[in-house]
């Protein structure tokens, strides 16, 4: 990875970040081109994976501030700057997977598979984005954006069960990683909703108290049905 390719790429990863803080869209959609050019003629795969990433934050900077202009869009799932995100995510992490033996890899990994988690949980394939988060976790447990969001995909996951005791363990759960990513260490955009939602979980009930044994239950009257 020679320092000719490191600037632009690094470059490329600052200015998606400056395009998404003003809300610069006809920005963002340049630097999409600007990263299509640069992932073709890039050969080593942990750039490449840093080119996908920035990609694809570029495009889920783009679906944001879709949602910004008209709220109700934060509910789709279905939409092509999604689409496209996901897409990148899984470039970039194929590509990070690939770089395994390169010691300037730092955090990627972890990155890619905790935004590919939430993109997953956003479409409705909660299983996969436990599956993402947990490997975020597993390399390494103290990833507080990976428990951070883990803890609220499990708390609006919660929101959708109609039973009531299974609900309970899923908002025990959800509190539990919430905190534990708060004391991890956040970014300081997402400080304050794990906070919010904490204290809203903290309102419905005394978890201290709460009672996690799920031993001893029927699976089912027959065979069959368990």
């Amino acid at each position: 990875m020679t320092k000719s390719l490191d600037d632009p790429v690094s470059a490329l990863a600052k200015s998606v970040n400056q395009a998404w803080d003003t809300g610069n869209a006809p920005a963002l959609r340049d630097l999409i081109d600007t990263a299509s050019t640069l992932y073709r003629r890039i050969g080593p795969p942990l750039v490449r994976a840093n080119v996908a990433f920035s990609r694809a934050n570029a495009h889920s900077a783009l679906r944001k501030l879709d949602v910004v202009q008209d709220p109700q869009r934060g509910w789709g799932w279905d939409g092509a700057e999604l689409k496209h995100e996901i897409y990148w995510l899984r470039i970039a992490l194929a590509d990070v997977l690939e770089a395994q033996g390169d010691k300037r890899k730092g955090d990627l990994e972890l990155r890619v598979l905790t935004n590919l988690a939430n993109a997953m949980s956003h479409v409705g394939r909660f299983c996969e984005a436990i599956d993402y988060w947990d490997r975020a976790i597993t390399t390494e447990p103290g990833f507080g954006m990976a428990l951070a969001n883990r803890g609220d995909g499990l708390f609006w996951y919660a929101r959708a069960l109609y039973d009531r005791g299974h609900q309970a363990v899923f908002l025990w759960q959800a509190r539990k990683t919430l905190a534990a990513g708060l004391s991890a260490g956040l970014e300081p955009h997402a400080v304050d909703g794990v906070r919010e939602t904490i204290t809203h979980l903290d309102t419905l009930h005394d978890w201290e108290k709460f009672s996690q044994e799920l031993d001893g239950y029927s699976l089912g009257a027959n065979e069959a049905e368990q």
